[in-house]
């Protein structure tokens, strides 16, 4: 039987002790907070328990792929799911559920299911949150150190063209989520209008 506590406390031990300084988005505070979002979700659609637990693990393991990579960390995050859980009672099947849903959360977001939309939405929750500047802002400094920005101009840039692009899949976070995401984004786009006329 999954031993969702023992697997919560191994990766949240690992991901403190273990995870990069320069990493200010994707730290441990991250996936706490995707990990709380996607109970909260789980709550809302009252998913039964054995759901909860791959969803909740998936949650948690989501982004330990970052612990030895920082390119393809979903699938380096799915080999420590593979290695780990076993230890911890997980089934291979169960395992195979949880990397799916892992791997849904790869940019371009892909969920082929239920579950694999909620860690999804739960993942980007913040972009329709009053907390979206001081995330991204995190967000900037991270990828200004891995080079995937170079300039303020282009951070302004991908903001936008990420947010346009973006869809949010469970009936919840549309309800509740878009709008402040709408919000956000022609917020940004006036923010832009202004850095271009300075």
């Amino acid at each position: 039987m999954a031993d969702l506590k023992r697997a919560k406390h191994f990766i949240l031990s690992e991901l403190e002790e273990r995870l990069p300084d320069y990493l200010s988005y994707h730290d441990l505070g991250h996936t706490l907070y995707v990990h709380k979002i996607a109970c909260m979700l789980a709550e809302e659609f009252g998913i039964d328990e054995e759901d909860r637990v791959l969803l909740e693990t998936a949650a948690l393991y989501h982004d330990c792929g970052f612990l030895n990579t920082y390119r393809d960390h979903e699938e380096a995050g799915c080999l420590t799911a593979r290695d780990v859980l076993p230890g911890f009672g997980y089934s291979e099947e169960q395992i195979g559920r949880i990397c799916e849903i892992i791997l849904a959360t790869k940019v371009p977001q892909n969920p082929q299911n239920f579950l694999s939309e909620l860690l999804c939405d739960a993942d980007l929750h913040y972009l329709g949150g009053t907390e979206y500047d001081f995330i991204a802002g995190n967000l900037y400094k991270e990828f200004q150190e891995q080079k995937i920005v170079q300039s303020e101009d282009s951070w302004y840039k991908m903001q936008i063209g990420f947010l346009e692009n973006h869809r949010f899949f469970n009936p919840y976070s549309k309800a509740h989520c878009e709008p402040g995401k709408q919000r956000n984004l022609e917020r940004i786009k006036a923010d832009y209008a202004r850095f271009l006329s300075a």
